[in-house]
């Protein structure tokens, strides 16, 4: 994991995600955020390994 200091947005998708698996509609309706903003908050959390993702297309999922 790579070591870096999360924004406030990012640490509010992760700790949504926390036993969790949500989709980026999931994480959209839960912080009010626009599905791009959700999206690249959710690929700097995966790239950072703080999140992992398991299935693809729309069944794709977001855990931590």
């Amino acid at each position: 994991m790579k070591k870096k200091n999360l924004t406030e947005d990012e640490k509010r998708v992760y700790s949504l995600l926390k036993g969790r698996r949500l989709s980026s509609s999931d994480i959209v309706k839960a912080t009010g955020f626009g599905k791009t903003k959700a999206v690249s908050i959710l690929n700097n959390l995966v790239a950072g390994g703080y999140i992992e993702i398991s299935g693809q297309g729309r069944g794709l999922k977001y855990f931590a």
